[in-house]
């Protein structure tokens, strides 16, 4: 959907309900325009300000199986300008009200929205006859233009309801498609965690068994004596060839990224590293790999399926990056220096172990990163970014 503003507001679950929205179902970046919010009425100023056509608003715990899905069932929706979870319980609410968890509003309806008074006066709601589920979640609300409601809103989302009768125009609730991609954490349905963490586990496996060839961003060289480092691509490699570097820790969350580091620094001589990939593929027969870039276009990717051709890419990439006298370089780093493995979270491994001893950390992606927002919370990742700028 074009011109779509998503506004979240912060809580305990803001990271996870940030992973599902900023990444897709297997964690690339959807490119999604997001603004946290501490409160919804600076979430609705921030969303008035914006511009944006339409403001799609989702609490922390609000997650989403399938982020592309959703914005193609929103744009089958039927659309009148307001679109949420319509709870009317009858013998309860006098007036019905939306769950906060996402609802969806226009610019046009957003602009005219003021929350400086409790007292509303609109148009007084017709339900519909048929349920979402059970007997308060109307398939809509609709103006009786001949009646006229006056009463205190208790709910803040009363006041949309009501600008958006007085409009003429029906509110909407979110169809049972629809629902099936969004799951809200918080509520107490067995169902609706079981499916979400099924959908999460996908992406789980996949991550931590990913298997990273070289690497999609600059490679940084380093001085210092003690280094940190993930292990994916060529990164570790050229540093602990420096000089300088006497001792690394490799943490990254992928076994499978391990598994290939500590073969290397066991077994490999430092000669024909686009061989050691294609045997390592093989050997344990590896399906889903990257090189270089996650968007090859399908023409390159099918071509590199092919073990010689994936070898005369590897090898052509790394011999630009690696320096002529490569082979002695590494060939003596693991005589004389210390390379340590380890399958783990480096922002839990900087929390807990610190970083005096260390003079560089190489971050990759991992603060922007989808495993990260699904398995650290958001203290975690201000308390490793303090750490980080201590520690200079």
């Amino acid at each position: 959907m074009k011109d779509l503003l998503v506004v979240v507001r912060d809580g305990d679950l803001l990271n996870k309900t940030l992973a599902t929205i900023s990444y897709n179902r297997l964690g690339a970046k959807t490119n999604q325009q997001v603004t946290v919010c501490d409160g919804w009425i600076e979430g609705i100023e921030l969303a008035k300000k914006s511009g944006a056509g339409t403001i799609l608003f989702v609490d922390s715990g609000t997650v989403f199986t399938d982020w592309a899905q959703w914005l193609q069932e929103l744009q089958k929706y039927p659309h009148y300008g307001l679109i949420g979870h319509i709870v009317w319980k009858t013998d309860r609410d006098f007036y019905p009200w939306l769950h906060e968890q996402c609802w969806l509003i226009d610019q046009d309806l957003l602009a005219a929205l003021d929350f400086s008074s409790k007292n509303l006066s609109y148009p007084c709601p017709v339900r519909s006859e048929k349920n979402i589920h059970d007997d308060y979640t109307p398939l809509y609300l609709k103006p009786d233009l001949d009646s006229k409601c006056q009463h205190e809103s208790v709910h803040f989302t009363q006041v949309m309801i009501a600008a958006q009768l007085a409009r003429g125009r029906s509110v909407i609730n979110w169809h049972q498609k629809i629902r099936s991609i969004k799951h809200y954490l918080h509520a107490r349905n067995p169902l609706q965690n079981q499916i979400w963490e099924a959908s999460r586990k996908e992406y789980l496996d996949l991550a931590e068994n990913q298997f990273w060839i070289l690497n999609n961003e600059a490679i940084q060289f380093y001085h210092g004596r003690h280094q940190l480092s993930p292990a994916a691509g060529l990164h570790w490699i050229l540093n602990i060839c420096q000089p300088s570097i006497q001792e690394m820790d490799i943490i990254d969350i992928s076994n499978r990224q391990i598994e290939f580091a500590r073969h290397l620094w066991t077994n490999w001589d430092g000669k024909d590293y686009g061989q050691q990939v294609v045997d390592f593929i093989r050997t344990n027969q590896l399906i889903h790999y990257e090189i270089d870039r996650a968007n090859l276009d399908k023409i390159t990717r099918l071509k590199l399926k092919n073990p010689s051709n994936l070898k005369r890419y590897v090898n052509e990439r790394f011999d630009q990056l690696a320096p002529a006298d490569f082979v002695q370089l590494w060939q003596l780093a693991r005589q004389t220096k210390t390379a340590r493995f380890q399958v783990g979270n480096l922002i839990d491994w900087v929390i807990q172990n610190g970083i005096s001893t260390i003079d560089a950390v190489w971050l990759s992606n991992i603060v922007d990163y989808k495993w990260t927002l699904l398995n650290s919370s958001k203290q975690d990742i201000v308390k490793f970014k303090e750490i980080l700028q201590n520690h200079g």
